[in-house]
């Protein structure tokens, strides 16, 4: 990360947690984004420059900026990680255009190409600012929401014909009920010990 990214960043992340001068420390992570945006033409700081002028209340400077989003990310090309980046750009430049269809269109993009759920939880930690801000667009941030994590224990399984707390003969039922539970449950990530049982 260059220097200038690097203090745009910190301007936001100040102004996120600032209670009196919030609507100016917006303003000024917002400058500092579309400085960016223009010398580098990539939409990462294009999209963060518009909805930092969206959340400090500057509408039409942001949607001037979501329009140039738009453009700079019209032919997506990469692997699913960018592609990923670049609909969550225009996701994002679509909501503040007021163009729903566009953004769930985006949405669905972003969805297929998610791989990264840090990128995804962070993308959706933006949304609902951004939602909150226009007074649109929250049933597009419930869809980013991540499914439920899911944590695993359990016996070992004992030898056939030896008792236990998890004798063999149970093993295909409890099998059976495990991925009944799995399916309704549907969890986004899952983890528990590796060992036996």
């Amino acid at each position: 990360m260059n220097h200038a990214a690097l203090g745009a960043r910190l301007l936001r992340e100040r102004a996120f947690r600032a209670d009196g001068e919030r609507r100016e420390l917006l303003a000024l992570a917002a400058a500092a984004y579309a400085r960016i945006f223009r010398r580098s033409g990539d939409s990462f700081p294009g999209i963060n420059a518009a909805v930092l002028s969206a959340l400090a209340g500057e509408l039409g400077a942001a949607q001037a900026l979501a329009r140039q989003v738009l453009a700079a990310t019209a032919a997506v090309h990469g692997d699913r990680d960018a592609r990923f980046h670049r609909a969550a750009d225009r996701l994002q430049a679509a909501l503040i255009l007021g163009d729903e269809a566009g953004a769930s269109r985006a949405t669905d993009e972003l969805l297929a190409n998610a791989v990264n759920r840090a990128a995804l939880v962070s993308t959706r930690r933006q949304l609902l600012r951004l939602t909150a801000a226009l007074g649109r667009g929250g049933d597009l941030a419930r869809r980013l929401e991540p499914g439920p994590a899911l944590h695993f224990t359990g016996h070992m399984l004992a030898a056939p014909g030896q008792p236990g707390r998890f004798p063999a003969a149970a093993e295909a039922a409890v099998a059976a009920d495990i991925a009944s539970a799995l399916e309704r449950i549907a969890p986004a990530t899952g983890f528990g010990s590796l060992a036996s049982g």
